[in-house]
């Protein structure tokens, strides 16, 4: 019995040893899981700070949503400098990024449409603080938070990048046009030569009829006095005595007008000379460009005035380069008037004081507001996008006027029209008169 106990004993000591063992093994097991639990719970908090550090400074943009809702869960600091609303706004309400309910919708639709991981929302126009309009293109990517589904958002203010390639398009545009200018140049050149051929023919036949009639005149005469009823293609000769020579002048002011229409076109193809350093007439400037644009003044008004001082000192420039001034200048000048019975005036004149040569185009058109007169020689600023304006014409022509030293200078009040000076240093010169001769195209025709 006493043996029995023993072993008893023995078996009791050693299960308790291997529960103390047991209960070791427990304790250490339970500590490391409470060490890796800790060193996970480190790593995850490591982790999400280097994201809310990743988020926050991304140079885009960043807001996340939950993707059942849309609500706004977290916003970076990019996305409160860009739309200038804070996290708790944005929280409160992300629908007010967008204009109108239909371009929230169509973000929605665009979002629940879309199963892929990374995928490109679209480009929208959404309204920061102050109603300020942004040109935004938004990326979107699904993502896990904590077993939550979130729409992680980009958005990217590419304005400028659009502002850019319109810029671009709009140059492109120009180059094109520029293209069909010297391909026109080019086409002139060659009109002008084939034209000038049979107008010479018309001048030199015109000539030598007029030679002929001046001697036969006196010998049908003689034959009309004793033959009282003799005709000369239906006419008398009393008719045709006061006919031929009217015609005759006809057929020559005819022919020099298309000898002035081929010199217009010899200058319009002739290559522009870039230098600065001709001895400019600016009245014959002005009188080309006025010749250039006849068939537009009629068309736009009634009352136009050409006041031209005599005798004025020459300008030191490209006489092309102020030419595409004053006809840009003048183009701008009918185009503004609202009806033919507004008028455009030109005038030319020489301020001894400041030796300048002064050019004025004044209209009685539509006028423009002080912020518009203040952008108007901005490069692709236009209030005629519509008739299709570049914003270029003023922009090109003030350029030209500064590299000439000149000053381009406009008054204009809304309803009340515009007057636009050019101011161009002077040659100096010795001491000429100073008068003035005046033309009015009204509606009786030319006066003077």
């Amino acid at each position: 019995m006493a043996a029995e106990k023993r072993d008893e004993d023995k078996t009791k000591q050693e299960l308790l040893s291997e529960l103390e063992d047991l209960r070791n093994v427990v304790a250490k097991f339970v500590d490391f899981e409470k060490e890796e639990r800790l060193l996970l719970e480190e790593r995850l908090k490591e982790s999400e700070e280097r994201f809310r550090e990743i988020f926050e400074q991304h140079y885009d943009a960043i807001i996340l949503l939950e993707a059942d809702t849309l609500n706004c869960i977290a916003a970076n600091l990019m996305a409160e400098i860009l739309f200038g609303y804070n996290q708790k706004e944005l929280q409160e309400s992300f629908s007010r990024l967008f204009k109108n309910k239909r371009e929230f919708g169509r973000f929605r639709k665009i979002v629940c449409d879309s199963r892929k991981k990374d995928f490109l929302i679209g480009q929208f126009t959404l309204v920061g603080r102050g109603d300020q309009m942004l040109i935004c293109g938004v990326k979107g990517k699904n993502i896990k938070l904590r077993e939550l589904d979130v729409l992680y958002c980009s958005f990217r203010d590419i304005k400028e990048k659009i502002e850019a390639e319109e810029k671009e398009k709009r140059i492109q545009a120009k180059l094109i046009e520029a293209n069909k200018m010297t391909s026109l140049g080019t086409l002139a050149s060659g009109i002008a030569h084939e034209i000038n051929n049979p107008n010479n023919f018309i001048m030199a036949n015109t000539q030598m009829f007029a030679d002929i009639w001046r001697d036969s005149e006196r010998h049908l005469e003689a034959q009309a006095l004793g033959n009282p009823d003799l005709i000369f293609g239906g006419l008398s000769f009393a008719e045709v005595q006061q006919m031929v020579p009217d015609l005759l002048t006809g057929v020559v002011e005819g022919s020099r007008r298309i000898m002035n229409i081929i010199n217009r076109l010899k200058e319009f193809s002739r290559p522009a000379d870039n230098m600065l350093t001709g001895k400019v007439d600016i009245n014959r400037v002005i009188d080309f460009s006025v010749s250039i644009l006849g068939s537009q003044v009629k068309k736009y008004t009634d009352s136009f005035t050409l006041n031209l001082a005599e005798n004025l000192p020459r300008v030191l420039g490209n006489s092309q380069q102020i030419e595409q001034v004053v006809i840009n200048l003048l183009q701008n000048a009918l185009q503004s008037l609202p009806n033919k019975s507004c008028g455009v005036s030109i005038t030319s004149s020489y301020n001894k004081r400041a030796r300048s040569v002064l050019i004025k185009v004044k209209d009685e058109g539509s006028g423009m507001k002080k912020e518009v007169v203040e952008r108007v020689t901005e490069p692709f600023f236009t209030t005629k996008k519509d008739s299709g304006g570049t914003g270029l014409g003023l922009y090109i022509s003030y350029s030209i006027i500064e590299k000439h030293k000149g000053v381009l200078d406009i008054k204009s009040r809304l309803g009340k029209g515009t007057e636009i000076s050019v101011k161009l240093p002077a040659i100096p010169r010795t001491n000429r008169s100073s008068n003035s001769s005046l033309l009015v195209i009204g509606k009786g025709g030319v006066q003077s």
